[in-house]
């Protein structure tokens, strides 16, 4: 009995860790900013125009990088007009890809998450 028990504990602590070092192996690639885009807010109210808001309290952007021949589009919202001042044209950037997310690393190591919305082969020659 005792013999089992040391056993189950060895394996949650080994299920533990596995999962510690799943979340500390994120794999970053090596990107390029192509182009940060402000979108305006779309705005799908019908009625009086008195009873309209005034804006949107959301500042959204459309971020492409390149990540070797394929260009991803990501969508950024924030609640202040604020953007890495690193996302500038040409500048590199660390990029995790995760299913329909796309994460880009600031130079402080904070991750800014983002629903990719595209992503386009690089045309040849480019």
């Amino acid at each position: 009995m005792h013999k089992r028990s040391l056993d189950f504990l060895l394996l949650l602590f080994a299920l533990s860790s596995s999962f510690g070092m799943a979340d500390e192996a994120k794999i970053y690639r090596s990107g390029t900013i192509v182009s940060v885009e402000r979108q305006d807010p779309e705005n799908g109210y019908i009625g009086e125009a008195t009873d309209a808001p005034l804006r949107s309290d959301v500042w959204a952007y459309r971020v492409w990088v390149r990540i070797g021949d394929m260009f991803y589009v990501g969508h950024y919202e924030a609640a202040t007009s604020y953007v890495p001042g690193t996302w500038t044209r040409g500048h590199p950037v660390e990029v995790r890809i995760e299913k329909k997310q796309m994460y880009l690393r600031t130079p402080s190591g904070e991750e800014i998450k983002m629903q990719i919305v595209g992503r386009h082969r690089v045309p040849l020659g480019s």
